[in-house]
């Protein structure tokens, strides 16, 4: 994001959760990730609570309806004024997944974020032909991409052949449980 900011001439973000306390961080990222400029009067750095509150849910509003921004659960202005790190990392997601393009396909097509994560999590798991990743959904259900993924950089913690492709909820537990410990990665999902 600050790599975008530099290039838009705007003031880098210190920390993305926190960062976007006063919309005023918001409004420049999104201006110069869309190449659309702010509609309203300018923010201004504020840390006066009722301000804030103002900046940051005029500055949702613009990002949301008016630049297309689409997330399933859109956040509060209290959630980013207050760092709520789940709603404020979604957000900056669903603007990740609106705005940046990474490389192109075979087509010469820009890739979305997410398309770009796929395809390089595909080109991890070439060596691993029993293990096909089509999307982030399905593929990942029985846990053995997961465990690819790791034995791929750390291939003394877990072998995905090992792992029974009928044992889904055991497979995802080794494996959140692997890189919990040996990558410090918090779970943020449950198997079920």
């Amino acid at each position: 994001m600050n790599q975008k900011l530099e290039l838009g001439k705007k003031e880098p973000i210190k920390d993305v959760v926190t960062g976007f306390n006063d919309g005023t961080s918001l409004v420049d990222l999104v201006s110069v990730l869309s190449e659309r400029d702010w509609p309203g009067k300018p923010l201004k750095k504020t840390t006066m609570r009722m301000q804030q509150a103002d900046q940051v849910s005029r500055a949702l509003t613009w990002v949301l309806k008016d630049c297309g921004v689409s997330t399933k659960v859109p956040p509060c202005a209290e959630n980013l004024m207050d760092g709520e790190e789940r709603p404020v990392m979604g957000l900056v997601w669903a603007i990740m997944q609106k705005f940046l393009k990474f490389g192109d396909d075979e087509d010469g097509e820009n890739l979305s974020a997410e398309d770009s994560l796929l395809m390089w999590v595909q080109n991890q798991l070439l060596t691993y032909p029993d293990i096909e990743v089509k999307s982030f959904t399905k593929s990942f259900h029985n846990g053995l991409a997961y465990a690819a993924l790791i034995h791929k950089f750390r291939p003394n913690l877990i072998d995905p052949a090992q792992l029974g492709a009928g044992d889904a909820l055991g497979n995802l537990a080794k494996v959140f449980e692997a890189a919990k410990v040996y990558f410090e990665l918090e779970q943020y999902i449950e198997p079920a």
